[in-house]
């Protein structure tokens, strides 16, 4: 599980606890690049059989496509498989989020996939001493 080559990096739920992994990287990097580059390159010398500055369109059309899947697939591990919960959502406005946990398990009730699942551990309230 500690391995340094991983691009996932196991962390919790911040509500229910739950571990899941997450993407680290959320964008681009070195490798993809170049993947996206030599794709571009084998496609222009096997349809111009020679460099051609046409291409440039199509390297930055995969570029971006390569850039949106990721941040797609990322933004994706970051919402709770067992309780709903965003994160993202949450920073932003906590009602949402707190809303779109409540319609997540109002279907996990009715879902026969979570029937064997095990139970949700809910965050217990604290309860404040008047003084």
């Amino acid at each position: 599980m500690g391995d340094k080559t991983s691009s996932k990096l196991m962390c919790y739920c911040a509500f229910c606890k739950t571990p899941h992994r997450i993407y680290k990287k959320k964008g681009l990097g070195f490798w993809q690049f170049v993947v996206a580059l030599t794709l571009t390159v084998s496609f222009m010398w096997s349809y111009w059989n020679s460099w051609n500055l046409q291409a440039i369109p199509l390297l930055l059309l995969s570029l971006f496509l390569s850039e949106l899947i990721l941040h797609f697939r990322w933004r994706l591990a970051l919402i709770c498989r067992q309780c709903g919960f965003d994160p993202l959502i949450y920073k932003k406005s906590p009602r949402l989020a707190a809303s779109k946990v409540k319609s997540f398990l109002e279907r996990r009730k009715k879902d026969p996939r979570f029937l064997l699942a095990p139970a949700i551990k809910f965050p217990k309230k604290i309860k404040s001493n008047p003084l």
